[in-house]
């Protein structure tokens, strides 16, 4: 799927997801699987300080050593987890989305293909990028990333 179809026709619903809940307060807490974790702490970055706009931050923690543990007691009602997914399913993607699911906060998923096993994200944005390497993989997810937060901050904020 080209970056352009996946930017039009499934981030917007993860733009609305991501606003509602950063506006009524919430935090987003970042999971990668650890062979690209440091998209995930580019994204924390980005949420902290934004990109091309001068905005306030928004509040994000990347989980670190022991990401449920930390969900488990950091996180409220009103919060996201952001899964960034390069591997297979993992008994700690499970675990999180389980206290997710239990704390009542959001779930999105940044996939490299369509995901399948329970217990699944509430949305789950897919590249569908099949069996690449993983530096082309963070390349994509990267990208994907960066269109997601500048339409989340073009919708709060009115950037362009």
């Amino acid at each position: 799927m080209a970056l352009a179809e996946l930017c039009s026709e499934q981030l917007p619903a993860a733009v609305q997801l991501l606003s509602e809940r950063l506006l009524a307060g919430g935090k987003v807490f970042v999971y990668s699987d650890p062979s690209i974790s440091r998209l995930a702490e580019a994204t924390e970055d980005f949420l902290l300080f934004g990109d091309k706009l001068p905005r306030p931050p928004f509040p994000a923690t990347a989980l670190g050593r022991n990401p449920t543990e930390q969900f488990r007691q950091f996180a409220c009602q009103q919060d996201i987890l952001l899964l960034l997914t390069a591997e297979s399913p993992s008994v700690q993607r499970a675990e999180l989305l389980t206290e997710a699911s239990r704390t009542g906060s959001a779930s999105l998923e940044l996939s490299n293909s369509p995901v399948s096993t329970e217990p699944l994200a509430q949305y789950t944005v897919s590249l569908n990028s099949g069996d690449i390497e993983t530096a082309a993989l963070v390349n994509s997810q990267l990208e994907a990333l960066q269109c997601l937060f500048n339409l989340l901050d073009h919708q709060i904020f009115g950037a362009q």
